[in-house]
């Protein structure tokens, strides 16, 4: 930062601004609903007069819970922005790809969760409807069902200019105060991620099919709905990736407590982690997310076996045993393409593809499959 300073008297203003865009990525921050400015630019933060730190300017964003301040959108923006080049870092140690450059990224306050319809990546390839993209941000007539809550009248009257320039990642933070802790903002930003990284090799009318199917039934639907497959199988690889990649930052003491699948979890150790919830679900020791998503089934294609043998099954019967281990992620991701549309077509190709090591046979694997219903 270069700024001008008389030779004598007091230096003049420099004035920061910190705007969050580059050619990685463009983030927008809108918590005001009718300020269709903040919807449709970059992040700008005026942070006001350096000119007395001058190149030894520091800017931290700190924790905010308060959805409608500034400062909260500011601290997820941060947040988000920083999990994208972790992202990065991740999927190049694993050899999958990392979402792509110039990816448009939203943070708002008018919902809880995340989406990654990548629009903003189809735009120029394979341009979708407006009424599906109205559809999915805003829910059918304007009433508020898709990713913005908020008063209808005043959705409906902005749907137009939602959906004219659509983000590829939504990421809601309309949240209760333990949620805004970094590691879980980044949780759902690597979910998110996920998605965008599976889009690079996905074929585009799968894709489609997720946000129409997504749209329809307001979210992922129910086991044996009709197209429910492609969704559970992009759901269970994000699902997967997001606590994984949660895991790896923040290890077992680091992270916060995660009430969604920890019932008074208390202090931070390895059994209440991103990755305890991701072998097992947590608490209630679940199979799937929402009901029919396996993405469990991934954590133990890799998982070592270490955990599972603290855990045996005669301890807790609901615990998922396995004796396969040391698949990797590459492997998995590879196996992502247009050609796969299903869990059960990618755990058939998976199959196929057993790593070196003591129980990786067939019938273990196919074992751990039938124990998902598979």
């Amino acid at each position: 930062i270069i700024g001008f300073r008389p030779p004598v008297g007091p230096r003049l203003p420099v004035i920061m601004n910190v705007i969050f865009e580059s050619d990685r990525k463009e983030i927008r921050g809108y918590n005001d609903l009718a300020n269709l400015g903040q919807y449709n630019l970059p992040l700008k933060h005026i942070y006001g007069n350096i000119s007395y730190s001058m190149n030894n300017a520091n800017i931290s964003y700190e924790r905010n819970t308060d959805d409608q301040d500034n400062d909260a959108k500011y601290y997820v923006a941060a947040t988000v922005n920083n999990a994208l080049y972790e992202f990065d870092e991740n999927a190049a140690a694993d050899g999958i790809l990392p979402p792509p450059y110039g990816i448009q990224i939203l943070v708002h306050r008018f919902a809880g969760d995340g989406a990654a319809p990548m629009f903003a990546q189809m735009s120029g390839t394979y341009p979708v409807q407006m009424g599906t993209i109205k559809s999915f941000f805003i829910g059918a007539a304007g009433i508020a069902t898709g990713v913005f809550y908020g008063d209808p009248v005043t959705v409906s009257a902005i749907a137009t200019n939602i959906a004219s320039k659509a983000p590829d990642v939504a990421i809601g933070y309309h949240w209760d105060a333990d949620h805004f802790a970094t590691d879980r903002i980044k949780e759902v930003a690597y979910h998110e991620f996920a998605h965008a990284s599976h889009y690079r090799i996905a074929d585009f009318n799968m894709w489609f099919d997720n946000i129409e199917f997504t749209v329809s039934h307001n979210g992922y639907g129910n086991a044996g709905d009709p197209g429910v497959e492609k969704t559970d199988l992009i759901e269970m690889w994000a699902y997967f990736l997001g606590r994984e990649y949660a895991h790896r930052r923040y290890g077992p003491n680091a992270h916060s407590a995660i009430p969604e699948y920890f019932t008074n979890p208390g202090a931070p150790t390895f059994l209440n982690s991103w990755y305890a919830a991701g072998e097992h679900g947590g608490t209630n020791r679940r199979l799937f997310d929402w009901g029919h998503i396996p993405s469990y089934f991934l954590n133990d294609l890799l998982d070592s076996n270490i955990y599972n043998d603290q855990h045996s099954l005669i301890e807790n019967p609901s615990v998922i045993i396995d004796s396969i281990s040391n698949y990797k992620i590459a492997t998995i991701y590879s196996f992502l393409d247009g050609s796969t549309t299903s869990p059960a077509i990618l755990m058939s190709k998976l199959s196929n593809q057993l790593p070196a090591g003591l129980g990786n046979n067939i019938a273990n694997f196919n074992l751990l499959r039938s124990y998902y219903g598979y």
